[in-house]
């Protein structure tokens, strides 16, 4: 991946945290890449190709930051419901008998089954 160095100017009392330059340039990748995606400027996967991530991965950062990884409005997620709601397949009444004679039992139900079937050489 290639990279571009910016000077960042960052408060001397936020090391007293143990947090590294290496750490504050980690998280500073994942904040601004979290902050894109967000945005709508770039999508899950450029977002994880830009950390050097796997898309799954890029998710649970998501989770991790508390960040929602689907951003409904309201009138989009009241949207979604209705579709979802006409998708429900409401249980239908059984009627007992309705299938009468659908299906047959063989004739030699009862009979035994060859030994070929049981060792399996049939």
């Amino acid at each position: 991946m290639s990279a571009t160095t910016f000077e960042v100017e960052v408060s001397t009392s936020l090391l007293q945290f143990g947090i590294d330059q290496y750490e504050i340039q980690r998280r500073l990748n994942e904040w601004l890449a979290i902050a894109l995606f967000t945005e709508s400027c770039i999508s899950s996967g450029k977002a994880a190709k830009v950390l050097g991530i796997s898309r799954l991965q890029f998710l649970d950062l998501l989770r991790v930051h508390n960040t929602a990884y689907i951003n409904y409005s309201a009138e989009e997620l009241a949207e979604e419901l209705a579709a979802v709601a006409q998708l429900a397949v409401l249980p239908q009444e059984r009627i007992a008998n309705s299938h009468q004679g659908a299906m047959r039992m063989r004739d030699d139900l009862n009979e035994s089954l060859p030994d070929e079937f049981w060792l399996g050489t049939e």
